[in-house]
């Protein structure tokens, strides 16, 4: 059985005309910087999903949770491949579409993964995602984000249960969201996905929950709790020093990389990280 990868956000050209008959009502949107009306398109609701018509070209885009949708609430809890393809058929269906025919432009997946403890102890450790520093912050003195981003993508971990928390619902547990957005489809190209149709592949979706993991793993954690006996001051002052983002910016690349490498052993042979084992365990 596969672990829920979850779809969550997409982004999808419908046919053209396809809405005709929908009985979606269309208006022009303001622009909010100016307050004017908006000439280029018109667009509509549907549940969490905002649904644009470009006046033009009548080039159609729907962009929404899917997740969301399917609950009508929020996205924290399991999302299984057979609720997904539920999901799609019933949206093509409302609006009159066929699901094969909806090309993805964007595409938002993760997976909400049990914790023994909050998943901010893991989160404020975070340095590095691959050689570049994270983007850290927290909300509230309760929650933690970790982001980094390449050409091709948006990758995130966060404290799912703070999130539901400080947004009105209850969580059963910490949680640790693992999420990547696609910016390019192209960084989805292994998997086979193209339309609508395509999410509930399930060998689309174990592509998905590796690209998960692989990003997972290209995080550089700093040790939890004291620092071993085992290890000797070098070590020991690499382990320090290396917790720190600036440590790392401030190397050339040559020893940036081998002391990267040098770092990772070590974690891995000399420290018990309770919580990142269960994060990437929950993965697979």
């Amino acid at each position: 059985m596969l672990p829920p990868r979850m779809i969550d956000w997409i982004n999808a050209e419908l046919p053209p005309a396809c809405l005709d008959n929908s009985g979606l009502e269309f208006s022009a949107s303001i622009i909010t910087e100016t307050g004017e009306l908006c000439t280029e398109w018109n667009e509509a609701t549907h549940g969490p999903f905002k649904i644009r018509v470009h006046n033009r070209s009548g080039y159609t885009e729907l962009k929404g949770s899917l997740h969301k949708y399917k609950r009508k609430s929020h996205n924290g809890d399991a999302f299984p491949r057979w609720e997904v393809a539920q999901a799609v058929q019933q949206l093509a269906d409302e609006l009159g579409f066929d699901p094969a025919q909806a090309q993805l432009h964007g595409l938002e997946f993760g997976a909400n993964v049990p914790l023994e403890a909050s998943a901010k102890g893991l989160l404020r450790r975070g340095v590095l995602h691959g050689t570049k520093p994270v983007d850290s912050r927290e909300w509230g003195g309760r929650g933690c984000l970790l982001e980094a981003e390449g050409q091709q993508f948006f990758f995130k971990l966060y404290d799912k249960e703070a999130q539901l928390t400080d947004t009105g619902y209850s969580a059963t547990g910490p949680l640790l969201r693992v999420e990547l957005k696609a910016r390019k489809m192209k960084f989805l190209e292994k998997a086979g996905i193209k339309t609508l149709a395509d999410l509930a592949n399930p060998a689309a979706l174990e592509v998905m929950g590796e690209l998960l993991l692989a990003h997972l793993s290209k995080v550089l954690f700093s040790p939890p709790g004291q620092l071993p006996q085992t290890l000797n001051q070098s070590q020991q002052r690499l382990l320090r020093e290396g917790a720190s983002k600036n440590y790392w910016t401030e190397q050339p690349q040559p020893k940036l990389r081998s002391g990267l490498k040098q770092y990772r052993q070590l974690v891995t042979q000399h420290v018990q990280d309770v919580q990142l084992t269960a994060a990437k365990e929950g993965l697979r």
